[in-house]
């Protein structure tokens, strides 16, 4: 359906995965692949799923800079995809990585509540400012 946020994210990582090449596509989570992530099992279920590789991280976001950087040394030729704007899209712009937002998880399972409402009120006020920002910009070379 168009409302599965499973499919809305595999389209959106094979477009990422066509214009940028698999091996410069990756999901940083700040659950899956972190060090909160029991045996990796939810990276590995992420990856299977979106087929990219989901880095592995002791981390979280922003300070897993060098986690990243061991996925792939040239991070501004690296396509970040996450669902959150205020950790994922920043860390990404920060780090000099192309973002790729989804405006919903893969699941809400295991996600906690302060996340569930900080990704509410990021795409229903942030978001629609960010687009507008974006409209005024020069594209990503």
């Amino acid at each position: 359906s168009s409302n599965d946020p499973t499919a809305a994210a595999t389209r959106i990582v094979a477009s990422a995965v066509r214009v940028f090449g698999r091996d410069k596509c990756a999901v940083l989570s700040n659950s899956a692949g972190s060090s909160d992530d029991l045996d990796f099992r939810e990276a590995t279920a992420a990856e299977r799923a979106l087929g990219i590789q989901v880095i592995r991280h002791r981390r979280k976001k922003p300070a897993c800079v060098d986690d990243v950087e061991a996925f792939h040394d040239d991070l501004n030729t690296i396509a970040l995809v996450g669902d959150r704007l205020l950790t994922d899209v920043l860390f990404a712009n920060i780090a000099g990585m192309f973002p790729v937002h989804l405006r919903s998880p893969i699941t809400l399972k295991g996600d906690n509540g302060p996340a569930i409402a900080f990704r509410a009120i990021e795409n229903a006020i942030i978001l629609p400012i960010a687009l507008r920002l974006a409209a005024r910009r020069r594209p990503h070379e």
